[in-house]
C-alpha cells in the first residue's frame, strides 16, 4: 500500500465548503440574504465576527463560510460574490428553549436590515399530508413532490406580514443528511432566482437605451452617402465616436449585472434538477411558479447583452464604410492632384524650351557682337581674314557653345528643383 505520511496534503476549503446541516424533523431554518454595495465586501465578514463575538464563538477564518453552534441553534454564514447569507438552523425543535430573537445581540440585526433582500422561513415537518390537506393547500399554494417522492414542499411565495417567505416541507422517508441537503437546495433555488431577477431593471434600461442608439446609427449610416462623406466626413466620424463612447459606457455599467443573471439562473436550473421534483395532482409545481417569472427576465438580460454586442459591431461596420469612403475621396483627390501636376509640368517644359530658345538667341547675339569687335581689334595685327569673314566663321561655333551652356544650366536647375520638391 502506498505510504503518503511524508506528504503535506491540504484539502481545498471551497471543495468542502458550505456543507448541508443535518435536520431531524420537526426542524426550522431562518434564512437571510444580504446584498452588498460592492463585490465581496469585508463588512460582511466583520458583521459575522461581531455575531460570533457576542455569542462566544470563534470568528470566521477563511472569509467565505463559517458554521458554529449556540445553544440549540446552528448558525451558518456564507459569503458569495454579491451577497452574504445567514442561516439560523434549529435542527431539532424538541431541544429548543429560546427563540431566535432572544439569542441575537441587541442592534445586530438592525445593522443589516436595510440590506436584506429576502428572508425565508423553512419549516420541516415529520410525516406526509393527508389527501384532504393536500387539496386544501393546492388551492392557495404551489407544491411538488421532491427527492423522488420522499418528501413534499409547499409555498405560496408570498411574504407574510413580517416580510418573510415561508416554505413547508413534509418528510416521508428522508434521513437527516438528505433532509438538510433538500432544505439547502430549496434555499439556493429561491435565493439565486431572486438574485437573477435583480438584473431585470438593468436589462430594461439597456434595451431602452439600445433602441435609441440603433436609431442614431441608422441616421448616421443613411447620411453617409458619397456626397456627404466627401464634404463632411469628419462630422460623421465624430458622431460615430460619440455613439461608440456611449455604448461602451453602457456596456461597462451593465455587462456584469446582465451576465450575472444568466449565471444565477443556471444554478437555479441545476438545483431544480437535483431536488428531482414531481407534480402533485391538482397543485402547481414549485418550479412552474419561479420559472414563469425568471425565464422572461433572464431572456431579457440575454437579449440586452446581445443587442449591446450587435450595436458595437454595427458601429465598427459603419466606421469601416466611412474609412472606405474617405479612402476613395483621398484617391480621387490624389488623381486630380497628379493630373494638375502633369499639366503644370508640361507647361513648365514648354516655358523652359521657350526660355532656352530666347536665351540662346540673346546670348548668341551679344557673343557674336563681341567676336566682331574682337576681330576688328585683331585686324591691324595681321589677321589673315577680314574681320567680317572671321566673325561669320566663328558665329556657328559661338551659337553652339551658347546652346550647350544654356542647356546644361537649365537641366541642373530643373534637377535641383525636383529634388527639393521630393524632399519636402
Amino acid at each position: 500500500m502506498l505510504e503518503l505520511s511524508h506528504l503535506q496534503l491540504t484539502p481545498s476549503p471551497e471543495l468542502h465548503g458550505r456543507p448541508p446541516i443535518p435536520l431531524k424533523a420537526p426542524a426550522s431554518v431562518f434564512h437571510l440574504t444580504i446584498w452588498f454595495e460592492e463585490a465581496f465586501s469585508t463588512k460582511s465578514m466583520e458583521h459575522c465576527a461581531q455575531l460570533c463575538k457576542a455569542l462566544g464563538a470563534s470568528a470566521p477564518s477563511n472569509g467565505r463560510h463559517h458554521v458554529f453552534r449556540y445553544g440549540a441553534y446552528i448558525i451558518k454564514w456564507e459569503c458569495h460574490t454579491e451577497f452574504a447569507a445567514y442561516s439560523f438552523v434549529l435542527a431539532d425543535q424538541t431541544q429548543n428553549n429560546e427563540s431566535l430573537t432572544d439569542i441575537l445581540p441587541v442592534g445586530w440585526l438592525e445593522q443589516i436590515e436595510s440590506s436584506i433582500t429576502i428572508a425565508i422561513q423553512v419549516n420541516v415537518h415529520n410525516g406526509a399530508l393527508s389527501p384532504e390537506e393536500v387539496c386544501r393547500l393546492a388551492k392557495s399554494h404551489s407544491g411538488s413532490e421532491v427527492c423522488a417522492g420522499s418528501a413534499t414542499a409547499w409555498s405560496n411565495f408570498k411574504p407574510n406580514k413580517k416580510g418573510v417567505l415561508e416554505i413547508d416541507i413534509y418528510i416521508r422517508e428522508l434521513c437527516q443528511f438528505r433532509s438538510g441537503r433538500l432544505v439547502q437546495r430549496l434555499l439556493e433555488i429561491i435565493t439565486y432566482n431572486h438574485m437573477a431577477l435583480k438584473s431585470l431593471a438593468v436589462a430594461r434600461k439597456v434595451l431602452q437605451a439600445t433602441f435609441q442608439h440603433e436609431q442614431d446609427i441608422e441616421h448616421i449610416v443613411s447620411s453617409m452617402t458619397a456626397e456627404a462623406a466627401s464634404t463632411q466626413p469628419q462630422h460623421s466620424l465624430n458622431k460615430l465616436l460619440e455613439l461608440s463612447t456611449k455604448i461602451e459606457e453602457l456596456s461597462a455599467a451593465s455587462t456584469f449585472r446582465l451576465t450575472a443573471a444568466t449565471a444565477y439562473y443556471s444554478i437555479v436550473e441545476q438545483r431544480s434538477e437535483e431536488i428531482r421534483e414531481r407534480r402533485i395532482e391538482g397543485a402547481q409545481r414549485l418550479s412552474n411558479f419561479y420559472h414563469r417569472n425568471s425565464v422572461p427576465a433572464v431572456r431579457s438580460c440575454q437579449t440586452a447583452s446581445k443587442r449591446l454586442r450587435e450595436l458595437s459591431e454595427r458601429i465598427e461596420r459603419a466606421a469601416g464604410l466611412l474609412r472606405t469612403q474617405v479612402d476613395l475621396d483621398i484617391q480621387s483627390q490624389n488623381k486630380s492632384l497628379l493630373t494638375s501636376m502633369n499639366r503644370k509640368a508640361r507647361t513648365q517644359i514648354r516655358l523652359q524650351k521657350t526660355v532656352e530658345g530666347l536665351s540662346v538667341v540673346a546670348i548668341s547675339y551679344y557673343s557674336i557682337g563681341i567676336l566682331g569687335v574682337a576681330m576688328k581689334a585683331l585686324a591691324p595685327l595681321g589677321l589673315p581674314l577680314a574681320p567680317g569673314t572671321a566673325t561669320g566663321i566663328l558665329s556657328p561655333i559661338a551659337i553652339f557653345a551658347v546652346y550647350v551652356l544654356v542647356k546644361r544650366t537649365t537641366l541642373k536647375a530643373f534637377d535641383s528643383t525636383g529634388r527639393r520638391q521630393r524632399n519636402s
